[in-house]
């Protein structure tokens, strides 16, 4: 499994500042191999001013579930929908 880092440009920040993360994961059967399994892992953490947790949340989150779902799909073979792509 390969792992990948993203350089995201950083707010300036100019006052305390918080971070917002959010992670998922999810453990997927292997297409073709019976009894074996993989386990994904996707995480993000970004700082943010306070006052903006909410909606720095909503975009870390979009972010996380787009890119386990493209992990996902490369490793099953399938959308998450369920059907092959």
């Amino acid at each position: 499994m390969k792992q990948v880092n993203h350089k995201i440009p950083l707010p300036p920040i100019d006052v305390p500042c918080a971070y917002v993360s959010v992670k998922a994961g999810a453990t997927v059967p292997i297409p073709g191999k019976r009894y074996h399994s993989a386990r994904i892992d996707v995480g993000l953490s970004y700082p943010c001013h306070p006052e903006k947790i909410d909606d720095v949340f909503e975009k870390v989150r979009d972010w996380v579930d787009d890119r386990m779902r493209k992990e996902y799909e490369e490793m099953t073979g399938e959308g998450s929908d369920g059907q092959e792509r």
